[in-house]
C-alpha cells in the first residue's frame, strides 16, 4: 500500500529519532516505534491559531463532546452519536456543514488533553480523526456535497497534519495527509480565488511538511504568491469586497505568511500587502467597535482593530473612501464603496455608491446584511441594490462587470466633497456627489441620473429599525428610540417619499424594508424611499443626524436653488446653521 511505502521511508529515514507514543485507541494498532513528524510542523501548527489557540470554552466544548454533544463554531450544542454518521450531520445548513466537516470543532479536545493530562480527551480525539479519515477515504465517493468542498478539506488537511505532531505519523493519519495532498493538489478542486484557496494552499502547505513532501509544499508555496496578487490590494485591502471578511482574511493571511516562515520557506513577493491590512480595518472600524457593514457581514459584527487608530479621511484603490468627523458635534463616520466590479468580489454585494452614516452613537443609515451564503431569494435579495442605501431604476439591471470611479475628493474648509461616476446601472448615466458638513455632521447627497427612456427611479436608505418616524411630503423625521435620531430631507427633485419595511418577499424589486442581523435570519425593518419618474432624475437630499434631545423641528433647509450642475442650500440644525453648495466635481 501507498501509505506503508510512506511510513517505511520516514521510519528509515528518522530512526535516531523515534519515539514510541502511548496514543489509545492507535497505538493498539500500531506496535513498534512510531515516527515523529518534522520539528518544523510544530511551530507551524502554532501560528494557525484561528485552529489551534485556546479558547476561553475549551473545556465546555471539549466536555461536551465527551457527553456526545458537539458545540461547531457558533452554533448552538448538537447530538454527536459515539460512531458519527458523515453523511448526516446534525443540522443540514450550509455554513454549518462546513464548519463540521472541517474538523476545527475537535481541537478543544487535544488542547484540554494537554492542558489536563486527561486521557479521555485524547481517546475522543483520535477516535473522531481517525473515523473521519477511514469513513470518508474515498473522495470520489463524497458521502455529502460539503465532505470534499474546498474550504473544510483545507482546513481539516490543516487539523491532520498538525495531529501528527502529537501522535506522530501514525499509517492511518499518513493515509489521511495523502488524500489530502492529493485532494487539495488537483488543479479540478482547487478554487484558486478567496479565502477558500488560502485555506487549500495553508493545508496542502502542512500536510506537505508533515510528510516530507517537497513537491506539495512547492506547489502551495507557489499558488500562495499567485493568490496573494489577487486577494489583497497594495494598499491592504481584502479584494472579498466586504469589510467584515477583511479582517477575516488579514489574520489568515497574517497566519499563513508565519506559516511559511516557521516552515523555513521564502516569503512571497507582495507580503508588505498584508502588513498594511491593519491601517483599513482600523479606517473601517466605528467608535462603537463594530465594523461598516459593506458587503458580506451583519451590522453588529465586531471589529478586530482599534478605531482610535483610524485617520479622519481616507481613500482607498479597490474603491472606498471613508470620512470621519471629532469635535463638539460628536464623531461622525461616512463611508461609501464605489470601484471593485461585483464579479469580482466573492463576498460584495450590488452595492456601489452606497453610504453608510454613524454618528452620535448610533447607525443612521446602514446595510441589511448578509443573511446567508446559499440562501435562495433572500441572499439575492441582501446583495441586490434595493437592500442597500443607492439608487437603481426599473428595467436598468446592476451590471456586475462594471466599475466606479472617484472622479475627485475635496476635503477642506470644513467640508468633504467628493463625486462618484457609476456606471453600474444598465443605460444609465450616474454621478453621485456627497458633502458632508465636517462641523455638523449632516451630509447631502447629489444624485445626477439619466436613462434612455423614461423609467421608475428610487432612491434608497437603510435607516434604524425598532422606532418610529413621521412622514411627510418632503421629509421623515425618526420620532422614536433611545439616544440619537435622523432626519432624511428631499431638498430637490421632487421626489415621493415613504417608508417601508417588511414588503414583498418574492420578487426583487418590489421588496423592501428588511435587515439580516444573523446567519439565516431575517426581520423587517425600515427603508425610506424615494421615488420619482422620467428620463432623467437630479435628486437632492439631506441627512440630518441628530443628537440626543434635538428635535426634528430644529432641522430645516431654507432657501434651496437647485441647478442643473448641483444645489445651494441653509442647512438649520439645533447645533448651528450654514449656507453651502453642492457642485458635481469634474
Amino acid at each position: 500500500m501507498r501509505s506503508a511505502a510512506r511510513v517505511a521511508a520516514l521510519v528509515a529515514a528518522a530512526t535516531a529519532c523515534l519515539v514510541t507514543l502511548s496514543v489509545a485507541p492507535a497505538s493498539a494498532e500500531t506496535p513498534g516505534p512510531v515516527p515523529q513528524a518534522p520539528d518544523g510542523l510544530a511551530p507551524m501548527c502554532a501560528v494557525h491559531r484561528s485552529i489551534t489557540a485556546p479558547r476561553p470554552d475549551d473545556a465546555e466544548r471539549a466536555q461536551a463532546l465527551l457527553s456526545g454533544r458537539v458545540m461547531v463554531s457558533s452554533y448552538p450544542a448538537q447530538d454527536l452519536p459515539e460512531d458519527i454518521d458523515w453523511s448526516k450531520p446534525a443540522l443540514s445548513t450550509d455554513n454549518y456543514e462546513v464548519w463540521f466537516q472541517s474538523l476545527v470543532w475537535t481541537d478543544p479536545l487535544r488542547r484540554e488533553w494537554l492542558r489536563t493530562g486527561d486521557t479521555r480527551y485524547r481517546d475522543r480525539w483520535v477516535e473522531i480523526l481517525r473515523d473521519f479519515v477511514e469513513d470518508n477515504a474515498d473522495r470520489s465517493q463524497p458521502l455529502t456535497m460539503w465532505s470534499w468542498y474546498d474550504h473544510p478539506m483545507g482546513q481539516r488537511a490543516t487539523v491532520l497534519a498538525c495531529a501528527t505532531s502529537e501522535l506522530g505519523l501514525q499509517p492511518w493519519l499518513v493515509d489521511g495527509l495523502e488524500e489530502h495532498i492529493e485532494a487539495n493538489s488537483d488543479p479540478a478542486s482547487y478554487i484558486g480565488i478567496g479565502n477558500h484557496a488560502l485555506m487549500q494552499n495553508a493545508g496542502l502547505l502542512a500536510a506537505g511538511t508533515a510528510l516530507g513532501d517537497d513537491e506539495a509544499v512547492d506547489l502551495a508555496l507557489d499558488r500562495t504568491r499567485r493568490l496573494l496578487t489577487i486577494a489583497v490590494s497594495p494598499d491592504g485591502v481584502s479584494l472579498e469586497g466586504s469589510i467584515s471578511y477583511h479582517g477575516y482574511n488579514d489574520a489568515w493571511w497574517s497566519e499563513m505568511l508565519r506559516a511559511i516562515e516557521a516552515a523555513g520557506q521564502e516569503l512571497p513577493a507582495g507580503s508588505e500587502r498584508v502588513a498594511l491590512m491593519d491601517r483599513f480595518g482600523a479606517d473601517m472600524t466605528l467608535p462603537d467597535g463594530t465594523v461598516v457593514n459593506i458587503g458580506d457581514g451583519f451590522p453588529t459584527d465586531r471589529s478586530d482593530y482599534d478605531w482610535r487608530d483610524a485617520r479622519a479621511f481616507a481613500v482607498y484603490s479597490p474603491g472606498y473612501l471613508v470620512s470621519r468627523t471629532s469635535g463638539a458635534p460628536g464623531r461622525t463616520v461616512l463611508a461609501t464603496r464605489y470601484g471593485q466590479p461585483m464579479k469580482a468580489m466573492i463576498h460584495g454585494h450590488r452595492d456601489a455608491g452606497s453610504l453608510e452614516l454613524w454618528a452620535f452613537g448610533t447607525r443612521m443609515i446602514t446595510d441589511s446584511g448578509s443573511y446567508a451564503y446559499n440562501g435562495g431569494f433572500w441572499r439575492s435579495w441582501v446583495r441586490s441594490p434595493g437592500a442597500h442605501s443607492g439608487v437603481s431604476a426599473n428595467g436598468a439591471d446592476y451590471l456586475s462587470e462594471a466599475q466606479g470611479r472617484l472622479v475627485r475628493a475635496v476635503r477642506r474648509n470644513g467640508y468633504l466633497t467628493a463625486t462618484f461616476e457609476l456606471p453600474v446601472l444598465g443605460g444609465v448615466t450616474w454621478y453621485r456627489t456627497i458633502k458632508q458638513s465636517l462641523d455638523y455632521g449632516w451630509v447631502v447627497v447629489d444624485d445626477q441620473l439619466r436613462a434612455p427612456a423614461s423609467t421608475s427611479w428610487v432612491q434608497r436608505w437603510q435607516v434604524p429599525d425598532d422606532v418610529d418616524y413621521q412622514v411627510l411630503p418632503a421629509r421623515i423625521d425618526q420620532t422614536s428610540g433611545p439616544g440619537a435620531k435622523v432626519s432624511i430631507l428631499a431638498v430637490g427633485g421632487a421626489p415621493k417619499i415613504s417608508v417601508r419595511s417588511g414588503v414583498g418577499g418574492s420578487r426583487l424589486y418590489s421588496t423592501a424594508g428588511w435587515r439580516s442581523y444573523r446567519y439565516e435570519e431575517i426581520e423587517p425593518a425600515p427603508t425610506v424611499e424615494l421615488r420619482a419618474y422620467g428620463s432623467s432624475w437630479h435628486a437632492v437630499t439631506l441627512i440630518v443626524p441628530r443628537a440626543y434631545g434635538e428635535t426634528a423641528k430644529t432641522v430645516q433647509a431654507t432657501d434651496v436653488r437647485v441647478t442643473p450642475a448641483g444645489a445651494a442650500l441653509t442647512v438649520r440644525t439645533a447645533r448651528g446653521s450654514a449656507r453651502t453648495s453642492i457642485t458635481r466635481l469634474g
